[in-house]
């Protein structure tokens, strides 16, 4: 199937944009839709509307959407308080630069959001923007890995027309539980709707435009492999050089592997301003996975050989099997002098992708972690020699998501089983904790926000602080102390012991997956 481009629309040439993660002033949007904005019947000049993540600037004005929604009760009252917690999970649509509309995302678990506090101004209703928003939230669910998004609305019709379907309120009792006391009736005229992401495709407003190639992308900064990793940097919050027109309009990369993690990459670089998402093809075998990446404006399709074609930049981000046949299926159209090629193909070390590619272009491989998808990755980059061309480009590509260190390339098995299966250990202690918190009465909800907003400050009192685990532990633990305890209480029970061997047997069991 050739790489599919969105297909230009009937309407005008505005663009309405869309961008999720970390809340970072002046960061380009992802185009996500074509739009002629009318905002009174006597105009007819249009209007731009973008979609973006909500900033700390915006808190106010989404109480005051909010708030005309809830004294109608439309939507749910919300705190001041709760509001600034949740604030990471709002979208919000700008039109001419004031934001008129407002929408939450809360990812509930890895297979299931709820789209939720959906509110446009009321002198821009009819206008479609209600509808960009929704399908803005479904991207992002889709970016994030997440099946299945519901809502409970009042507005069904708008849902059904976007692919939802309707079910029973009761399919969700925890949203009954913590909204509504428990009780169905308590809904009150409100109906329940689900889209299943993986099996069926939002229905699209009128066909998309393509970013255009002039917004290109944002600044980048390679961070110096020799830097010492004590004094590494989130390089994802600071500010970046620009780039010459040139550099923003002829950086093309092909995503061979449009699974979880090659999606995120690709809606990680798009955020930041890496390039713009026309600039980024993105293969799988079932293309129609990828439709709402098409929606936003990436080129996606089958045919890995139309991909690479004018690409600078390729991504080998399929599973170890499958490597070989993929280098089969390439090696004749690769060219050292104009591609680099990045695996982040666990176990497939340089040389042997080197032999199955047959060429002598530039090779590097890369293990980020899938919190690529929130730019918080922790990702390790190794070449066959430091002044490999595409060993800071590498850097660059995954400054952009997290944090990186070079290393040599015999630790990136190590590297694999510490930080890319690591982040499921620390998911795991988490739902660990959280389940303890269950069992001394919290309530779940409650008890997963306190394990994890607490194993987000340990970590940062490591990382931002520099200091040393045991030195913050001898901090909280007093003589015949309950901290004290409950830790002695793990270590009898093997904690260490048990997390340290299980991060040896997958540096194994990853040193066979390629020979598997």
């Amino acid at each position: 199937m050739p790489l599919r481009r969105p297909q230009l629309s009937r309407g005008g040439r505005s663009f309405s944009h869309f961008r999720q993660g970390p809340h970072v002033p002046d960061v380009p949007r992802i185009a996500l839709a074509s739009a002629e904005i009318h905002t009174d019947a006597s105009r007819s000049s249009t209007s731009q509307v973008e979609v973006r993540a909500a900033t700390q600037g915006d808190l106010r004005r989404i109480a005051d959407l909010l708030a005309v929604f809830v004294r109608l009760r439309l939507v749910r009252a919300r705190s001041a308080a709760e509001l600034q917690r949740e604030l990471g999970n709002f979208l919000v649509a700008e039109v001419e630069g004031a934001v008129v509309g407002c929408v939450s995302l809360r990812i509930h678990s890895p297979s299931l959001a709820e789209v939720a506090s959906l509110a446009v101004e009321e002198g821009h209703h009819g206008l479609g923007i209600g509808r960009r928003l929704v399908q803005a939230a479904v991207l992002r669910s889709h970016a994030r890995g997440v099946r299945r998004v519901f809502a409970f609305t009042m507005r069904e019709n708008l849902f059904l027309q976007l692919g939802f379907r309707s079910v029973p309120v009761t399919d969700f009792p925890q949203k009954l539980v913590t909204d509504y006391g428990g009780i169905a009736l308590a809904a009150g005229r409100k109906a329940a709707v689900v889209l299943d992401l993986e099996a069926s495709q939002i229905r699209a407003l009128p066909p998309r435009l393509p970013p255009p190639a002039e917004r290109g992308g944002g600044p980048i900064t390679v961070m110096k492999d020799d830097r010492p990793a004590p004094n590494m940097r989130d390089n994802s919050q600071r500010k970046r050089p620009e780039m010459s027109d040139v550099e923003r309009g002829n950086r093309t990369i092909a995503i061979l592997g449009g699974g979880n993690l090659g999606r995120a990459l690709a809606m990680g670089w798009v955020e930041s301003g890496y390039c713009s998402a026309d600039r980024i093809r993105i293969t799988r075998r079932n293309p129609d996975k990828l439709t709402f990446f098409a929606e936003a404006g990436f080129l996606v399709g089958s045919d890995n050989l139309e991909a690479i074609r004018d690409a600078n930049t390729v991504i080998l981000a399929v599973q170890p099997q499958q490597v070989a046949d993929l280098a089969e299926e390439i090696r004749e159209a690769i060219d050292p002098d104009q591609h680099r090629i990045i695996s982040v193909a666990s176990g497939v070390s340089i040389r042997q992708l080197r032999e199955l590619l047959d060429t002598r272009a530039s090779i590097v491989r890369a293990m980020p972690n899938t919190a690529v998808s929130i730019g918080q990755s922790m990702t390790c980059i190794s070449s066959s020699h430091s002044d490999d061309p595409a060993l800071p480009e590498a850097v660059e590509l995954f400054d952009i998501v997290g944090r990186t260190l070079v290393i040599e390339e015999t630790m990136m098995i190590p590297a694999t089983a510490l930080c890319a299966c690591g982040i499921a250990f620390f998911l795991r202690s988490i739902r660990a904790a959280s389940q303890g918190g269950i069992e001394i009465g919290f309530h779940p909800e409650e008890a997963l926000l306190l394990a994890a907003q607490t194993a987000k400050g340990a970590a940062m009192l490591v990382l931002d602080q520099g200091r040393h685990p045991e030195s913050e532990i001898d901090q909280v633990t007093t003589p015949r102390g309950c901290t004290i305890a409950g830790l002695n209480e793990m270590e009898h029970q093997g904690f260490s012991s048990a997390l340290i061997k299980g991060i040896l047997l997958s540096a194994t069991k990853a040193e066979g997956l390629y020979a598997d």
